[in-house]
């Protein structure tokens, strides 16, 4: 999978790479306040997603068929013992 992503990376228009090199040296020409204001500004736009990330997985994680089968065997018929063999 690794393998995969290098050659997605490398598969990039130049525009792409050249837009690295572009961000990173008008971020060092930027005084320390603005630095750090820049980098504010990033981790403020990276919550969104690793939220919707997050939801996503819970969903998924509450939805599991292993959470299903915990589910079942948990209920009792009746209020009986969930230890005893119903019949």
């Amino acid at each position: 999978m690794i393998r995969r992503a290098g050659w997605a990376w490398a598969l990039l228009p130049g525009a792409a790479w050249s837009q690295c090199a572009m961000c990173f040296r008008n971020a060092a020409a930027l005084e320390a306040s603005r630095q750090q204001a820049l980098n504010l500004g990033i981790v403020v736009l990276l919550v969104p997603p690793f939220l919707v990330l997050a939801g996503i997985l819970y969903l998924a994680w509450k939805r599991s068929p292993a959470d299903r089968h915990q589910a079942e065997t948990l209920t009792c018929p009746a209020g009986g013992n969930p230890h005893q063999n119903p019949g």
